[in-house]
């Protein structure tokens, strides 16, 4: 009895797994950076899996990883804290110099209203909503991401998540349709973008998840290196692998289609930064000279058919920031009467069109600053400020220690992929709001979880009997 009990758990939790790998793709379809009802969906089916994952690992031997778990225990307490700090902004009293300013200039004087600390309540509401997601979404594909085969699963959905996106958002480019409203587009018509308004956020999402693929290619290249078996690209059960391969040039494309410089670049500087300073990639890219020239003579290629028009914006605009300058200099004034507290999570557009005066900017409503950290920081304080740069910290903390210590070639491929496009989505965020757009901060939530999950996961080490085998095979 206890036996078919016990299948029967492990049975639910394979229906849990197979929910969550429909889920991860199915979110990124999800578009806006507010929470709509199909947002409201998703979030009822994640709070259910997780719902069921905690049971399961509470009554039962269900595969969890409990080492990935244990590992990310001070990153779940400081995203706490920053759900904690967004709660007080809810319920605590509080007049900031933006609730004098509405009070006293626009009431009348028998309207005595109690003012919270945040500016806008209901808005402060809605992205605690979001945000208690992203902290779910964390923990969940930590539990899930258990064994081997789960990851490799995930990587592969991953794979088809940015095949998908790249490709569709080439096709509208040139078929000239277009996937969104024409009303929510704010000029640049001719460009990729898929799914999304704004092509910086394809761009930026294009490069998250080609997370697969720089795991699936670094490990394939670590084993064809080692003494280990060599894993054969033509074999069709490695056919995540030769979608990988696929997927680098189709990625390439898609950004310089995208004529997002901010993501583009990103992408490039973290990618040479991680080669560089992990051991392990560097090691790689020198012992194998003639794979390099190849994938610099195949980049060259990509950007002669598919870079006219990025090179046109480039030596246009060059890396000129626009109104960007401008904003960031009236967000700074109006950070100094609340550093320490800030205005309230999602208070931006109100506080800065309360605030700015004669200023150069265009007459339009700004709901953010270009830059996640000052928006932050007018939003939460410092407070929030340095809880979000301690997330961050203590990730890619894990990253290095991790990549050091573990002797898997699928797990450094991982870690090495993760600190690279983690690494680009936050350099974009200093001149780009990509991070707040929600369905992009999930998958960045869920390849945060991949690092934390991935060192973790158990996978049988090859025995001297498979290793025999393996070289008899060759």
């Amino acid at each position: 009895m206890a036996k078919v009990v016990n299948s029967h758990r492990r049975s639910i939790g394979g229906v849990v797994w197979i929910i969550y790998l429909l889920l991860v793709p199915a979110t990124s379809f999800l578009q806006g950076n507010t929470f709509g009802s199909a947002w409201y969906v998703a979030a009822a089916m994640i709070y259910v899996l997780a719902s069921a994952q905690l049971l399961l690992v509470a009554h039962s031997r269900v595969v969890w990883s409990g080492r990935g778990w244990h590992s990310s225990i001070s990153v779940m307490v400081v995203l706490g804290l920053s759900l904690v700090w967004l709660f007080l902004q809810l319920v605590i009293p509080y007049e900031n110099a933006a609730t004098k300013l509405l009070i006293d200039g626009s009431t009348p004087v028998w309207f005595n209203p109690n003012p919270m600390w945040t500016v806008v309540p209901g808005q402060t509401l809605e992205l605690f909503q979001i945000e208690l997601l992203m902290v779910v979404s964390f923990a969940l594909t930590v539990s899930l991401v258990a064994t081997r085969r789960r990851l490799k699963q995930l990587l592969a959905v991953l794979v088809l998540v940015l095949l998908s996106h790249a490709l569709i958002g080439i096709a509208a480019k040139y078929f000239n349709f277009y996937l969104v409203e024409l009303k929510q587009l704010d000029g640049h018509f001719s460009v990729a973008r898929g799914w999304f308004v704004n092509r910086n956020h394809f761009a930026s999402f294009l490069v998250l998840s080609s997370v697969s693929c720089l795991a699936l290619i670094v490990h394939w290249w670590l084993r064809s290196t080692q003494k280990s078996a060599p894993i054969k690209l033509l074999s069709f059960r490695n056919l995540p692998y030769q979608l990988s391969i696929l997927g680098l040039p189709v990625l390439l494309v898609g950004l310089l289609l995208s004529q997002s410089r901010a993501a583009l670049l990103g992408f490039c500087v973290s990618l040479s930064l991680t080669v560089l300073a992990v051991k392990t990639t560097r090691e790689l890219v020198f012992a194998s000279r003639g794979a390099l020239v190849a994938i610099l003579l195949a980049i060259a290629i990509v950007f002669v058919g598919f870079g006219d028009e990025f090179s046109q914006r480039l030596l246009s605009g060059g890396l000129s920031l626009g109104e960007r300058a401008e904003q960031w200099r009236a967000t700074l004034s109006i950070i100094k009467s609340e550093w320490f507290f800030g205005y309230g999570g999602n208070s931006y557009a109100t506080v800065f069109q309360l605030f700015r005066e004669h200023d150069s900017l265009r007459q339009v409503i700004y709901n953010q600053s270009h830059n996640e950290f000052l928006h932050l920081w007018m939003e939460q304080g410092i407070v929030g400020l340095l809880l979000w740069l301690s997330v961050l910290g203590l990730v890619f903390r894990h990253l290095i220690r991790s990549m050091r210590t573990t002797s898997s070639s699928l797990v450094r491929g991982v870690l090495i992929a993760c600190t690279c496009v983690l690494s680009a989505a936050i350099l974009q965020s200093f001149v780009d709001f990509n991070l707040q757009i929600i369905n992009i901060r999930f998958y960045f939530f869920v390849i945060m979880g991949i690092a934390f999950a991935a060192p973790a996961v158990k996978y049988r080490r090859p025995t001297q009997a498979m290793k025999s085998n393996a070289l008899e095979k060759k």
